[in-house]
């Protein structure tokens, strides 16, 4: 992992470097920026995490009011000068792109301190990178990567979860006495069905090119009824549907009940949709998307 590191790289751009998660940040894009940015102020690099869309996730900021940990994660655009470093995703900005750590499929060239690689959440690589340097994490972070590993994996019951993963969480809740029970549900992620329909279906949002066409992706995590499930699978087809224009030619929705272990996706269209199920917890970047790609391309 290190080789794909040049800090000396990094460190030439002190004092003017953002660090950037996908937009609609979740839980392991929030605490992915705010790690990055503290191991690289432990190394002397001046850097902060800005979230430049204002959306901070709901789990991690409940998460960070009850444990008391305090960040800081700057809402204001980024400045037209500044270069990145991306967590959690790769994508085109018209800045400089200095780096990126992240764990779902290659979707833009990183030229330089590039590092993509199957792990649990992104946050865990960042957090490996740091003890490999010999930086110490301290208590209050290394918990959140632990809830970032569960929340984006579905408390491991996603397929890209590893076992390794599963293991070091174990230990660090043994060593730190982290309720086991209270993380694993938590990381289920159960999503409010009380929030608004824009909310409520914009969820987890990212986009994904297909040539010069987008496609959204958004999804509901449950813990009801295969029925209640149903039932909102045939509202967010119908509410969708009416969000596709020229340049969003789909969008994917999930329904993922982590209690009953089953997925289903609904693919939306202009002109209809498909759907399927499956009896196990889907990734949507390792699993799903790729599939919806070589759907609509043929």
């Amino acid at each position: 992992m290190l080789k794909n590191i040049d800090l000396d790289s990094i460190r030439a751009h002190s004092g003017n470097i953002a660090i950037i998660g996908h937009g609609t940040a979740d839980f392991d894009a929030m605490v992915s920026g705010i790690l990055l940015e503290r191991v690289l102020r432990k190394l002397k690099i001046e850097a902060y995490f800005c979230v430049p869309d204002g959306y901070h996730d709901e789990f991690f900021v409940a998460k960070a009011r009850e444990m008391g940990f305090d960040y800081v994660a700057d809402r204001s655009l980024v400045d037209e000068n500044a270069v990145l470093f991306l967590v959690d995703h790769t994508a085109t900005y018209p800045n400089q792109v200095i780096g990126c750590f992240d764990h779902h499929p290659q979707l833009a060239e990183i030229p330089c301190n590039y590092v993509n690689q199957p792990q649990t959440c992104c946050a865990k690589i960042i957090y490996d990178w740091a003890t490999s340097l010999g930086v110490q994490v301290p208590q209050d972070l290394t918990e959140m990567v632990v809830y970032a590993c569960h929340m984006d994996s579905l408390s491991f019951k996603s397929s890209k979860a590893l076992p390794e993963d599963r293991e070091w969480c174990r230990e660090m809740m043994a060593k730190y006495d982290m309720d086991e029970d209270e993380v694993i549900l938590f990381g289920y992620g159960v999503t409010n069905t009380n929030l608004d329909a824009e909310t409520f279906f914009n969820t987890g949002l990212k986009t994904y090119a297909l040539g010069d066409k987008n496609i959204k992706a958004s999804y509901a995590v449950t813990a009801g009824s295969i029925d209640e499930d149903l039932l909102l699978i045939a509202s967010a087809s119908e509410y969708l549907r009416q969000k596709l224009d020229d340049k969003t030619v789909a969008w994917c929705y999930l329904t993922q009940n982590a209690a009953l272990d089953w997925t289903h996706v609904v693919l939306i269209q202009a002109d209809g949709f498909v759907q399927g199920a499956v009896d196990r917890v889907l990734s949507r970047g390792k699993d799903v998307i790729p599939a919806v790609m070589e759907y609509l391309s043929k």
